[in-house]
């Protein structure tokens, strides 16, 4: 019977490692052939193994396992590409009918032209105890491609980012709520957005990581087409002062995150950016739920009120 090892990614997460292909782990207790052999086995793969010119952004990787005589049928999905991990989040999916166990991983930057695995993990239990199957599934990405927007607003709200698309008059969308088990701990709180763009033109996003021994800085690359964050990748390295290390006060420029960069719109102003038409996005002390715009006659609207969440960072990014 094979243990189940670890890796720790980057940053917050630990996520389960794979061995080497294998296609098919009989129940410890052997028995008849066929269909009445407990089995669980790798039905498909996306992308598949050997596959050449994966998309590098917003993808969704799948590995669908069959599981035959077995119960609490559970799994868990990694992707690799060379030093970088990505951690899956999403929950598996099981249908009784199919005995099909689908592992999914959403994805967002990952580098151009690399070698990639698709490591999954799959546990269930018969008569004799816990059984655990590992695959690798090797894949190459295509080229990577900057993105390209704007101007867009992009800020946070309650503890997720947020993008609003204003001169294309589009409701303000945010980043799904996170999913977190019972027994895990919080994921880390956006905290801070960046002044400048990665080559690939995301946004360096600054975090706050829960830990057992207490809090500690995260660094997230966010893609404000696709509303997902990544690490961290040498292959798109972060723009000059944005990194940091146990502050978010790191260079010159994350110190103009103390309220919004240039002169403020209003005296109150607690988080501002320039729209750039002579007018500002902002947020008022005495009300940190609601986003208003000023234009540069100096009339004012309400963008968008959330009750119960409050509005942080605020910037305009074009690219």
């Amino acid at each position: 019977m094979r243990q189940i090892q670890h890796i720790h990614i980057r940053c917050w997460q630990a996520v389960p490692a794979c061995a080497a292909l294998s296609l098919l782990l009989a129940g410890c207790g052997g028995g008849g052939g066929g269909e009445s052999q407990a089995s669980m086995t790798l039905q498909s793969s996306t992308p598949n193994q050997g596959a050449t010119g994966v998309a590098t952004d917003k993808g969704t990787a799948t590995v669908s396992v069959r599981i035959h005589g077995f119960s609490e049928p559970r799994g868990a999905l990694a992707l690799r590409c060379g030093a970088v991990q990505y951690a899956g989040t999403d929950t598996p999916a099981w249908s009784a009918a199919q005995e099909l166990l689908e592992l999914r991983l959403s994805y967002d930057g990952l580098p151009g032209s690399a070698s990639c695995r698709l490591e999954a993990q799959a546990e269930a239990t018969n008569a004799t105890g816990p059984n655990v199957v590992s695959w690798s599934v090797p894949f190459t990405t295509g080229p990577a491609t900057p993105l390209h927007y704007g101007p867009l607003l992009v800020g946070i709200l309650g503890d997720r980012v947020f993008v609003l698309d204003f001169k294309a008059g589009t409701a303000l969308q945010r980043q799904p709520a996170p999913t977190t088990g019972p027994t895990l701990r919080p994921p880390p709180t956006p905290f801070l957005l960046g002044t400048a763009l990665t080559p690939t033109g995301r946004i360096p996003l600054a975090a706050m990581g829960h830990g057992a021994g207490g809090p500690f800085a995260v660094l997230y690359r966010f893609n404000p087409l696709s509303l997902q964050q990544s690490v961290p990748s040498d292959a798109d390295p972060m723009p000059v002062n944005h990194e940091f290390s146990g502050s978010f006060s790191y260079g010159s420029a994350w110190q103009v995150d103390k309220g919004g960069v240039g002169p403020a719109p209003t005296p109150s102003a607690r988080f501002w950016s320039a729209d750039g038409a002579g007018g500002w996005f902002y947020v008022e002390d005495g009300s940190p739920d609601t986003l208003r715009r000023r234009t540069a006659a100096g009339s004012s609207t309400v963008v968008h009120q959330q009750t119960g969440e409050n509005f942080g960072s605020l910037r305009v990014f074009s690219n």
